[in-house]
């Protein structure tokens, strides 16, 4: 009996008890959801890229796009340097 007056009295006060918090109270993980999923997609696209001919084809297109805007060399030059290279 003098343990649930206290609880009432600590209640009334304002004071949280933690160790009488609800442990069937839902909590939400949206966030921690959405960084899984966006994780993954991430993931996915890096492994298409690095792991198949179609994304290692197209990861040279890109880096030969980027070093041919920077160099001011045709893009084909670069993807020959490129091919020879690795």
């Amino acid at each position: 009996m003098v343990y649930k007056e206290t609880i009432g009295v600590a209640d009334s006060c304002g004071i949280k008890n933690e160790a009488m918090k609800n442990p069937f109270e839902k909590e939400r993980h949206t966030g921690l959801i959405a960084g899984l999923v966006i994780g993954g997609v991430v993931v996915a696209g890096l492994a298409y890229l690095f792991f198949t001919e179609d994304g290692e084809e197209l990861l040279k297109n890109i880096g030969a796009g980027i070093v041919s805007d920077k160099t001011g060399l045709k893009k084909r030059t670069v993807k020959k340097a490129a091919d020879i290279a690795l």
